[in-house]
């Protein structure tokens, strides 16, 4: 008997998951895909405002497929994409090769798209029934929620969404950017490129751009060298003395990082919780910077902006965002000061990534699933709560069997769990686990 199975989302993650099971399955299983935008493996990430947007991620680590690492670059070569295995292609590409996988299983009827809105899963003892937005319902041996990303409304903070706004007209306009990180970047990059002359700010507490790739090489680690289940500050001089050691040796910090990333789902679920609230309010920025980096070019253009002083960096906590018929005044408190000051700008964007409260961002499904008590949060307000195995927990913590979670709406659960690298390894994980039933 053919098993059903429902993803919620198609995005990246739901995609990559998709993609898994109808390349593992050999017909044993049917995949629906519910998404109610038109593409399929352009979510968030891979639709971006501006298609000369590249990725942060080499090539060669961005198969779709964890146990076939050239399966990207083959296809590049294919479409006749100049690439090497150590380029960055663009991420309106990667979501072109992410539209291209699941060609095969949808032609031959492994996988089947269903362009609506998922409203509510209920679980029952065998398996899961989706309530959708046009009024059907559709029943399946198991759900996955891949919701992927999910942000805050501009209406809510008094900012734009830097994902739905277009690049303004006026290139004196003066914009702000609240947040450091890559979203940041790429919208900076983009109106370089463009010619933008106005001022540039961007606003965080530490005020930290994501560091620039360069060549390294991962340091071969194993979970013996790594003291897994310790306290983040005994875990915290492992890792500086690790750097300095190998830094000492004529490697690179990168190598380091590098080295940690296969072990760091491993280090999250085994560190203790008041270490996990820790990493969160005092590490997780400095780690970002690090782990999510820049492509060489894109670093280039960035340092370009500070030395000429287009681009400023701003250290202060954001406050509020109050609009007038002049423009927008940014209200934020500078670093080390209790006094709220503020920036007049005519553009101010959201670019603070995901790290918020799930209930403030959640989509119709996921609201329901708790407002049921078939879901809750962690404690640390990251997200749904996961068992390791990737199965959602209810209100009581116990897990459901057959309602599943990947990629980022998993992140309380594993952490590392947004990039492709990370994620291919669960959708491969994931997969055979519903292929076992």
């Amino acid at each position: 008997m053919t098993r059903h199975i429902a993803i919620v989302g198609a995005g990246a993650s739901g995609t990559l998951l998709a993609a898994n099971i109808a390349r593992f399955s050999q017909g044993q299983v049917h995949v629906t895909l519910v998404e109610k935008r038109a593409d399929l493996g352009r979510g968030i990430a891979y639709a971006p405002v501006d298609p000369t947007h590249l990725l942060n991620t080499r090539v060669r680590n961005m198969s779709a497929f964890a146990d076939e690492p050239d399966h990207f670059l083959h296809w590049l070569e294919r479409t006749a994409i100049p690439a090497t295995a150590d380029c960055f292609v663009t991420r309106q590409c990667y979501g072109s090769y992410l539209n291209h996988i699941l060609e095969p299983a949808l032609a031959d009827g492994r996988v089947t798209r269903l362009q609506d809105d998922c409203l509510s899963v209920t679980p029952s003892d065998k398996g899961a029934t989706l309530a959708l937005a046009s009024g059907g319902t559709l029943i399946a041996s198991a759900a996955v929620l891949a919701t992927g990303h999910l942000l805050e409304a501009s209406s809510a903070t008094g900012l734009d969404s830097p994902w739905t706004t277009p690049l303004p007209g006026d290139d004196r306009a003066r914009i702000a950017f609240v947040g450091t990180g890559l979203t940041t970047v790429d919208w900076v990059a983009s109106l370089l490129q463009r010619g933008h002359k106005g001022p540039l700010i961007a606003l965080s507490r530490r005020g930290l751009l994501p560091q620039p790739h360069a060549a390294s090489t991962p340091l071969r680690l194993s979970l013996a060298d790594i003291p897994v289940g310790s306290s983040l500050l005994f875990l915290t001089r492992w890792f500086r003395n690790l750097v300095r050691s190998h830094t000492a040796k004529g490697g690179d910090w990168r190598d380091v990082v590098d080295g940690i990333r296969p072990h760091t789902q491993t280090l999250w679920r085994h560190l203790p919780q008041p270490s996990r609230r820790q990493f969160l309010r005092h590490l997780a920025t400095i780690w970002d910077s690090h782990r999510h980096r820049m492509p060489p070019s894109t670093a280039a253009l960035m340092a370009r902006a500070l030395e000429t002083g287009q681009l400023t960096l701003v250290r202060g906590a954001f406050q509020t965002a109050r609009r007038d018929e002049a423009g927008i005044a940014l209200g934020y408190r500078p670093r080390g000061s209790q006094r709220t000051a503020d920036i007049a700008v005519d553009l101010a964007l959201d670019c603070r990534g995901i790290r918020r409260r799930p209930q403030d961002t959640a989509t119709p499904c996921i609201r329901d699933l708790l407002h049921r008590g078939l879901a809750r949060v962690d404690s640390l307000d990251l997200g749904l709560c996961f068992d390791p195995e990737s199965r959602l927990c209810d209100a009581a913590g116990r897990p459901h069997r057959q309602i599943f979670g990947i990629g980022p709406v998993t992140r309380a659960a594993f952490w590392e769990i947004t990039a492709v690298p990370d994620i291919r390894e669960q959708a491969a994980r994931l997969a055979k686990t519903l292929l076992a039933g």
